[in-house]
């Protein structure tokens, strides 16, 4: 098994319960940031992610969509042993639409869009340990090109029961597409193949067979529970999605599935609506699951664990303000 890998995580349904996001705010974190559109419809926030720099630095990632300029770009923020911050482009020409991302070991793991396809690209984290540095993108060369759009990507590590896999989860809309690479190759060597015929499975989000879920979804990760009798590991999938951009009362939703590989469906077994803190204004429903949301899987304690993130809705400038929802 590579060194990439997630913490697996026991009881994952009643970790969820336990954040208990309809009854909460999550906690007000603020960061420092550059200027950046966080409530325009077309250029905006879409990815979100804590990545563990040491010494207790939990540094902040953004992804965001430049409508009108040839690529998107990223926000790394750091609140200590200093603030600081650095912006950087995203990789590719004309791929200008950075999706929803997720965090594995040392990777970020992130999606880019131009028109109706998209690219998956993973970077070196480390550089952000020293003096945050730039983060390098693995992928140097053009490769395989996904023929569908591309809102969020999510992945993980887990066991079949013969075999470690990297699942990656790609999502358009309510319809997740799902791939696997042997673990044993090691995370920054996979090739990347997202053609029909390397597909895994996929399947729609839904509540259930018969009743198809409000809105569309831009943000999906995915944890991994371990097997208790040392057979096949389970995988869930937290999935967030706005069902309207209007206000006063935004609805906002977490949706906790549990990925059956063997069956090829995800199962919803959790969902709920969220609060929020921004700026003065408090108690709002409304954390915009839709621009800029996450998970953090975290092994503090030596427990793992896992927190959900998302940004503030409104919150434009020089400023960074985020909701972490924790275990209470």
């Amino acid at each position: 098994m590579s060194g990439c890998q997630n913490p697996k995580i026991n009881d994952v349904v009643k970790h969820f319960d336990n954040l208990k996001l309809d009854k909460i705010e999550g906690q007000l974190v603020t960061y420092p940031a550059q200027n950046y559109a966080g409530n325009v419809v077309e250029s905006h926030i879409q990815g979100l992610a804590l990545y563990d720099g040491g010494n207790n630095n939990q540094i902040a990632l953004i992804s965001h969509n430049n409508k009108g300029e040839p690529k998107g770009y990223y926000i790394a923020s750091q609140k200590i042993p200093y603030e600081k911050h650095i912006k950087f482009d995203s990789y590719d020409e004309n791929y200008n639409h950075p999706s929803g991302m997720q965090i594995i070991g040392d990777y970020l793991v992130v999606g880019v869009e131009s028109g109706s396809k998209g690219k998956v690209r993973r970077y070196d984290l480390t550089p952000l340990k020293t003096e945050l540095g730039i983060p390098n993108c693995l992928e140097t060369t053009v490769d395989s090109t996904f023929n569908h759009k591309l809102s969020a990507v999510g992945v993980t590590n887990y066991f079949d029961g013969e075999n470690e896999w990297y699942l990656f989860a790609l999502c358009f809309d309510q319809t997740v597409y799902f791939y696997r690479y042997p673990a044993d190759q090691g995370f920054q060597n996979i090739k990347f193949d997202w053609s029909d015929e390397n597909k895994f499975f996929f399947c729609k989000l839904e509540k259930d067979l018969s009743q198809k879920l409000k809105g569309d979804f831009q943000g999906v990760n995915l944890i991994t529970q371990p097997a208790l009798d040392g057979k096949h590991d389970k995988i869930f999938l937290v999935a967030f999605v706005s069902e309207s951009l209007a206000g006063p009362k935004y609805k906002d939703w977490c949706y906790l599935f549990e990925v059956d590989c063997g069956l090829k469906r995800a199962i919803c077994v959790r969902e709920t609506v969220t609060k929020c803190k921004y700026g003065s204004e408090k108690g709002l429903t409304g954390v915009h699951f839709r621009y800029g949301t996450g998970v953090s899987i975290t092994s503090e304690s030596d427990i793992p664990s896992f927190k959900l993130l998302a940004s503030a809705r409104l919150c434009v400038g020089r400023h960074l303000d985020i909701n972490i929802f924790e275990e209470k």
